[in-house]
């Protein structure tokens, strides 16, 4: 049922909030040709923006996937209006992205809004990646985006590389200032810089600028790049086209992720059975 709070032109749009996993390509055909069905996705997000914790708390089929349906249908539709929404919620509190898409969706399938918006809003995205309060988490998307956009937007590649570098040589000259725990951006901290600029270096890498390499190379030099979070063998600036996965498939991986996370869940708890058993005995 579709909550009170949420007024939309097609009432087809239930559906979202009554399906799991078993999504049928029968389904998103119909939603995606429905007229104005672009309006109500966004209202979806944009209430499950504003109120994260019920939509985590909602059962899988009665609305938990609502946010995912709809932000799925909507990067299929490349909507600039989901973009837009997009760039809010990155720029927001990393918790409300977790609640809403789980860490899965942010790695895997936040990137392409980026990639396919990348012509129009690179100054935004670019800006994005100095901004010190937004989560490196957060930020890892839009760069994965900005990477991948080399790919997809050949285009803007020269203007992807002009960004990497100056980044790159901007954590350079403030090094001294990371060792001293000193961040690199306002409302970042030390830590923070270091476990973005460690993800963004293989982003960096995935693009194949070789130009870009001595860069990285010096700055794991000055230990800079922790290489506890990226590995320095995964830096071998080997151009990397990464895949923007069918929703349907994005369905499949979520559901054998569920289903590893209950597995886990239940022998988990068996273990527990049995370790009270032996305690009691």
């Amino acid at each position: 049922m579709i909550p009170k709070e949420i007024q939309v032109k097609n009432k087809a749009v239930e559906k979202l909030f009554t399906t799991g996993y078993d999504v049928s390509p029968k389904m998103i055909e119909d939603l995606l040709h429905m007229e104005g069905i672009e309006e109500d996705l966004l209202r979806i997000l944009q209430d499950a923006a504003a109120r994260p914790r019920f939509y985590a708390d909602l059962p899988l089929d009665g609305g938990r996937l609502a946010p995912v349906h709809a932000i799925l249908l909507l990067r299929q539709m490349h909507s600039d209006h989901a973009t837009r929404l997009v760039m809010e919620l990155l720029q927001g509190d990393a918790y409300t992205m977790e609640l809403l898409f789980g860490d899965t969706f942010m790695l895997e399938e936040m990137w392409p809004f980026i990639t396919f918006s990348a012509k129009a809003h690179f100054r935004t995205y670019v800006d994005m990646l100095h901004q010190g309060d937004i989560d490196p988490f957060s930020k890892l998307a839009v760069s994965t985006g900005l990477a991948q956009a080399v790919f997809y937007e050949p285009g803007i590649a020269p203007k992807v590389e002009t960004a990497f570098r100056e980044l790159l040589e901007l954590f350079i000259e403030k090094a001294d200032d990371l060792q001293n725990d000193e961040a690199v951006f306002d409302g970042s901290d030390a830590d923070s810089d270091i476990e973005f600029i460690s993800n963004f270096a293989l982003d960096v890498s995935d693009t194949g600028f070789e130009s870009l390499r001595p860069l990285v190379e010096e700055l794991i030099d000055l230990r800079i790049i922790d290489t506890d979070i990226v590995d320095e063998v995964d830096l071998d600036f080997k151009a990397r086209k990464k895949e923007i996965h069918p929703i349907l498939k994005v369905y499949e991986t979520f559901r054998l992720e569920n289903e590893g996370e209950i597995e886990k869940a239940t022998d988990s708890n068996e273990k527990i059975k049995k370790t009270k058993q032996a305690d009691e005995d």
